[in-house]
């Protein structure tokens, strides 16, 4: 996997767990996401697993 890539995921990893804050703290409202925070979390994990290879 090349570095452009990690990066790409490192971001997107990044921008997931920004985005789960911001609606557990009522800042931002998604109501289409709001059933899937805690999955919105566990993808974002598995992301920086996957980069960190």
């Amino acid at each position: 996997m090349s570095n452009k890539t990690r990066s790409t995921l490192k971001i997107v990893s990044i921008i997931l767990i920004v985005l789960w804050a911001l609606m557990a703290k009522a800042i931002i409202v998604i109501p289409i996401l709001a059933p899937y925070m805690f999955w919105m979390v566990i993808v974002s994990f598995i992301l920086l697993l996957v980069a960190s290879r």
